[in-house]
């Protein structure tokens, strides 16, 4: 009867242990949004996010290609730049760049990416073109994923 009741017991251990042991599902990843505009004095970048507190960059590439560059990172330009950065509390970060003369026209590829204190996430990459006029280039552009 005791061999019985300690077999019982390790058996019922490891069930408990593989319950307690199994990793957290992970959340669904929040959402960035990317829209460039353009004025006589500069090129405007909305970014906004689905948490409310993040620093924010607009990176910009002269090819739509993607790359996993970290585990962590989501796929990001390849061979992009940072062109403009910044922080917001609001779930929308306003970025502007001044310009004396218009950027040569040819296609700039652009992505935001966040990151709220816990997770990178990034846009779409977005077609930029100069000379749209201050259009919101982004309504009618191509996304690249």
């Amino acid at each position: 009867m005791f061999s019985s009741t300690v077999s019982a017991a390790l058996i019922s251990i490891p069930a408990v242990l593989f319950v307690t042991l199994e990793p957290p599902k992970p959340e669904s990843p929040g959402s960035v949004e990317l829209k460039i505009s353009e004025s006589p004095r500069g090129i405007t970048a909305t970014i906004t996010a689905s948490v409310e507190t993040f620093v924010g960059a607009l990176l910009v590439s002269d090819q739509p290609t993607l790359t996993h560059y970290l585990v962590d990172l989501p796929p990001l330009l390849t061979n992009a730049e940072v062109l403009l950065v910044g922080l917001t509390d609001s779930g929308r970060l306003d970025l502007f760049l001044p310009l004396n003369e218009p950027p040569p026209p040819m296609d700039y590829f652009t992505q935001a990416v966040v990151f709220d204190g816990e997770e990178f996430l990034s846009s779409d990459v977005v077609l930029y073109h100069p000379g749209d006029n201050g259009t919101d280039v982004a309504a009618g552009a191509r996304a690249f994923n």
